[in-house]
């Protein structure tokens, strides 16, 4: 913004019929608002006036004899058809991205970043449906989805190497932890922060899973029986759950098998069934901590199995009698 501003008192001195819209814009950009120690809401408050002194200006003609500054003043606005006739000075979609944040949604949060990520990528290549490998790499990064964006790397790149760097760094962030912590200790570590997702759940789907998750939980222990039930076997059939989370899902589905009282219908049980055999065919494994410990618990996985089609059977013929037996 300085190097703008010194450009104007250059313009100013050159220019004496220019000279008055110089310090006007120079003024507006002058007090253009930047966030430093003031509330949230104090600096949107403030941004909104500017932007409405902005308009003002644009509004009352004052930069009308001269269609460069009034370019200006649109830009500071975040002027789409202005900013796409400096295209050319951008060069990619997400210059653009943050050309328009910068001057329309300068507060926007990082998990906002997503929705204005494809209408930006879409307006900037209109014409162009062709599409460079690294935008579904920054797409999933603004998605938050961290598995995509391996998935889009390993693509991207002609070899692993970067793959396997960002994997094994966040994985000593303890990035990929809920799940793995759920699995080894039965319980969710930071709850408070699964159960304030709010919006945050449907950025990426294993945060929707992580929510899903956490409801079940909350259902169980409130003895919903069968809407946890109906909830469990849904992360599973509308592949929400990760693959390798299905064995600890339909651990979770024993307790409810095992009730005195028929919980899961003779079809739900048919599904989990299902979701059992799709599990042993494609051995899967279960989240682990150590890869040497697939060994160490293979007898251990084989006896919950065995558990599993002993409880599936005993309920599938319990919801069998019971729906054969109601008076239609």
């Amino acid at each position: 913004m300085d190097e703008a501003r010194q450009l104007l008192a250059r313009q100013a001195v050159v220019s004496t019929s220019t000279r008055g819209m110089c310090r006007v814009l120079d003024d507006l950009l002058r007090k253009m608002p930047a966030f430093k120690t003031q509330t949230l809401t104090e600096f949107e408050l403030k941004w909104q006036h500017w932007r409405e002194e902005c308009e003002r200006h644009l509004q009352c003609g004052t930069f009308s004899s001269s269609p460069p500054m009034e370019s200006i003043c649109k830009v500071l606005l975040g002027a789409e058809d202005t900013l796409l006739e400096k295209k050319d000075l951008m060069g990619t979609w997400y210059h653009f991205l943050v050309s328009q944040l910068l001057f329309t949604h300068p507060t926007v949060t990082v998990g906002e970043i997503h929705s204005y990520a494809q209408s930006c990528l879409d307006i900037f290549n209109a014409g162009d449906s062709s599409s460079e490998p690294l935008d579904n790499v920054l797409l999933a990064a603004f998605e938050l989805d961290i598995h995509q964006v391996i998935k889009e790397f390993s693509i991207v790149t002609n070899n692993w190497w970067f793959v396997a760097h960002l994997t094994d760094l966040l994985d000593h962030c303890q990035l990929f932890q809920f799940l793995k912590d759920y699995y080894e200790q039965g319980s969710f570590s930071d709850l408070d922060l699964i159960d304030n997702l709010g919006p945050a759940m449907l950025l990426s789907d294993r945060l929707t899973f992580l929510g899903k998750y956490r409801e079940f939980h909350r259902m169980y222990h409130d003895e919903q029986f069968k809407d946890a039930a109906s909830l469990l076997l849904s992360l599973m059939t509308a592949c929400i759950a990760p693959c390798s989370f299905w064995l600890t899902l339909l651990l979770d589905a024993l307790p409810l098998l095992e009730q005195q009282q028929v919980i899961f219908s003779a079809d739900q049980t048919y599904q989990l069934m299902s979701c059992l055999e799709d599990m042993t065919a494609a051995k899967l494994e279960p989240i682990q901590s150590e890869p040497n410990r697939k060994t160490q618990d293979s007898s251990l996985e084989n006896t919950k199995l065995e558990m599993l089609r002993l409880a599936l059977a005993r309920n599938l013929a319990r919801a069998i009698v019971k729906e054969g037996t109601v008076l239609v």
